[in-house]
């Protein structure tokens, strides 16, 4: 974050573009209660920030556009389903979000320069997404072969929305949904040299 500074008494405002990296996870089951272990997508986060220091402690809020997801690369057999049956797994979910985190920083000097830890929360709410996939189902013949069959590549929106809705398109022609409002926590430590500030956390 590159940075204007005013200062009102004891209290320095910052303010400035945040332009950053993310990479971004979730956790993730199957309809059979499988549990995957997804893989990182990398995004970006575009947006401002405005920091209010006073000595050695910072309130830094930020107002950003934020892509995360995540990947499934597995193969697993699914229940109810006939020895040496399998699934092969290859899915993207790609979701960008509206975010606001707010965090509270303690600086290693009271003009803010130096090193710093942060933590605090944030609240997203979900602007759209896109889901690709090519997942393929192995299936055992009586000749001891395996016959591979592969969907085809497909890709959807992802829709946000409170809850699964209850009716669904037949076949693979179905929407996604994701919950509307995400919210967590996150921390970490940062470094800022004159009108600088660079952070980097979980």
């Amino acid at each position: 974050m590159a940075e204007v500074s005013v200062a009102y008494s004891q209290t320095t405002i910052h303010f400035g573009p945040h332009v950053g990296g993310v990479a971004t996870t979730a956790a993730y089951a199957a309809y059979d209660k499988h549990r995957f272990t997804p893989r990182s997508v990398l995004g970006v986060a575009l947006g401002g920030t405005i920091q209010a220091q006073q000595k050695q402690w910072a309130l830094q809020i930020s107002g950003l556009y934020a892509q995360r997801g995540f990947r499934l690369q597995d193969e697993y057999q699914p229940v109810g389903t006939p020895e040496g049956t399998s699934y092969l797994i290859n899915e993207t979910y790609q979701l960008s979000y509206l975010s606001l985190p707010v965090n509270l920083a303690y600086t290693q000097r009271p003009n803010g320069q130096g090193f710093q830890v942060f933590a605090g929360g944030y609240v997203s709410m979900l602007l759209k997404g896109h889901w690709e996939y090519n997942d393929s189902f192995l299936t055992p013949q009586p000749n001891g072969e395996v016959f591979r069959s592969s969907y085809l590549g497909h890709d959807k929106d992802i829709l946000p929305s409170p809850k699964q809705p209850t009716t669904a398109a037949s076949g693979l022609d179905y929407y996604i949904y994701s919950r509307r409002v995400d919210a967590g926590l996150q921390a970490g430590i940062g470094y800022r040299f004159s009108r600088v500030l660079i952070q980097g956390g979980v």
